[in-house]
């Protein structure tokens, strides 16, 4: 069950003692948090008492402080390596190839509003050609690829960072003989990815730049 939602009039001074020691335990853990939706989103899982009448500190005892990074297949101790998806899609865009995910961060209990994610693309491989509200922040981490975000394709390497606004169509492309792997920060609750429009895909296709790299397969 979801906690109660705090918004910036019930966190200011006409809250009363109890939202006041509330707010003052939140600062305590995550700084001054001013944006409430930022406030809602973190506090009201580790901070807020699901109850609503307590504040309580994040239960960290059994959260893993350390992975050992095994840089020879590229896998972090105790975590699972998954698939990309659990669909391969129906709209043009949607399909994905030889792509796997490991979630190294986020999901174990840690109390944050992010997860820090690991995907790599075989050789010939694709993710979605897709858009959604959150953002993404990519670090290339293995190889090389090709990535399109908007209008725009970038060629990636080893420690090369891209930013992924919202709502804009990006595919990541491994057209090489290597795996490509690279990190990938995003919000811990997020809206799920909407398959490009048809006219984004129109203009996808009529730009010489995007239309060499993106992968699209229709049925």
């Amino acid at each position: 069950m979801v906690g109660p939602v705090i918004t910036r009039r019930q966190i200011g001074p006409a809250a009363g003692p109890r939202r006041q020691r509330q707010k003052t335990r939140t600062t305590e853990i995550h700084g001054d948090i001013r944006d409430e939706f930022l406030y809602n989103d973190v506090c009201r899982r580790c901070c807020i008492g699901t109850d609503g009448r307590r504040a309580t500190m994040p239960d960290n005892d059994n959260v893993v402080t350390f992975r050992r990074f095994d840089p020879e297949n590229y896998r972090w101790d105790g975590v699972e390596l998954e698939e990309y998806k659990q669909h391969r899609g129906e709209r043009p865009g949607e399909a994905w190839r030889d792509i796997t995910r490991q979630v190294i961060a986020g999901r174990f209990g840690e109390p944050c509003s992010f997860r820090l994610r690991y995907f790599e693309v075989g050789p010939g491989g694709h993710s979605s050609l897709e858009k959604h509200q959150h953002i993404h922040v990519v670090m290339t981490l293995r190889g090389e690829g090709k990535v399109i975000v908007g209008d725009d394709v970038y060629e990636t390497r080893p420690f090369d960072v891209i930013y992924v606004p919202p709502m804009t169509p990006h595919q990541f492309v491994n057209d090489g003989d290597a795996p490509y792997g690279f990190l990938c920060i995003v919000d811990g609750d997020r809206d799920n990815p909407q398959p490009v429009s048809s006219e984004e895909l129109e203009r996808l296709r009529s730009n010489p730049a995007t239309a060499a790299v993106m992968r699209v397969y229709e049925s």
